[in-house]
Protein backbone atom coordinates (compact mmCIF):
# COMPACT_ATOMS: atom_id res chain seq x y z
CA UNK A 1 0.00 0.00 0.00
CA UNK A 2 1.46 3.53 -1.46
CA UNK A 3 1.21 6.06 1.22
CA UNK A 4 0.71 9.61 -0.13
CA UNK A 5 2.58 12.75 1.48
CA UNK A 6 -0.86 13.59 2.99
CA UNK A 7 -1.58 10.14 5.11
CA UNK A 8 1.96 10.16 6.04
CA UNK A 9 1.76 14.11 7.36
CA UNK A 10 -1.73 12.98 8.96
CA UNK A 11 0.24 9.62 10.66
CA UNK A 12 3.23 12.20 12.21
CA UNK A 13 0.98 14.94 13.44
CA UNK A 14 -1.37 12.00 15.23
CA UNK A 15 1.54 10.05 16.97
CA UNK A 16 3.17 13.96 17.99
CA UNK A 17 -0.51 14.95 19.04
CA UNK A 18 -0.27 11.33 21.16
CA UNK A 19 3.47 11.94 22.46
CA UNK A 20 3.01 15.12 23.73
CA UNK A 21 -0.80 14.22 25.66
CA UNK A 22 1.52 11.88 27.25
CA UNK A 23 3.93 13.79 28.09
CA UNK A 24 1.93 16.47 29.40
CA UNK A 25 -0.28 14.30 31.43
CA UNK A 26 2.70 12.92 32.52
CA UNK A 27 6.11 14.67 32.37
CA UNK A 28 8.23 12.65 34.54
CA UNK A 29 8.16 9.26 32.34
CA UNK A 30 7.88 10.76 28.73
CA UNK A 31 7.80 7.64 25.77
CA UNK A 32 10.26 5.74 25.09
CA UNK A 33 11.95 4.69 21.68
CA UNK A 34 10.21 1.45 21.51
CA UNK A 35 7.16 2.83 22.83
CA UNK A 36 6.93 6.03 20.32
CA UNK A 37 7.51 3.22 17.78
CA UNK A 38 4.12 1.61 18.94
CA UNK A 39 2.19 4.77 18.47
CA UNK A 40 3.42 5.63 15.39
CA UNK A 41 2.55 1.86 14.41
CA UNK A 42 -0.86 2.26 16.06
CA UNK A 43 -1.47 6.05 14.37
CA UNK A 44 -0.52 4.40 11.06
CA UNK A 45 -2.68 1.35 11.18
CA UNK A 46 -5.70 3.85 12.20
CA UNK A 47 -5.37 6.25 9.16
CA UNK A 48 -5.00 3.39 6.69
CA UNK A 49 -8.15 1.71 8.04
CA UNK A 50 -9.85 4.87 8.28
CA UNK A 51 -8.68 5.10 4.50
CA UNK A 52 -9.96 1.95 3.79
CA UNK A 53 -13.50 2.57 5.48
CA UNK A 54 -14.01 5.23 3.62
CA UNK A 55 -12.75 3.87 0.24
CA UNK A 56 -14.87 0.64 0.81
CA UNK A 57 -17.99 3.44 1.43
CA UNK A 58 -17.56 5.02 -1.10
CA UNK A 59 -17.37 2.33 -3.73
CA UNK A 60 -20.53 0.44 -2.30
CA UNK A 61 -22.36 3.96 -3.22
CA UNK A 62 -21.17 4.18 -6.35
CA UNK A 63 -18.04 6.51 -5.77
CA UNK A 64 -17.02 7.09 -9.47
CA UNK A 65 -20.50 8.76 -10.06
CA UNK A 66 -19.64 13.24 -10.24
CA UNK A 67 -20.50 14.93 -7.32
CA UNK A 68 -23.16 17.47 -7.25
Amino acid sequence: MKASVGTVAVIGALSLAVWTAVYVFNPSTPLTQAETVIVVGVCAVLVFGFKWVVSSITKMRGGNEPHS
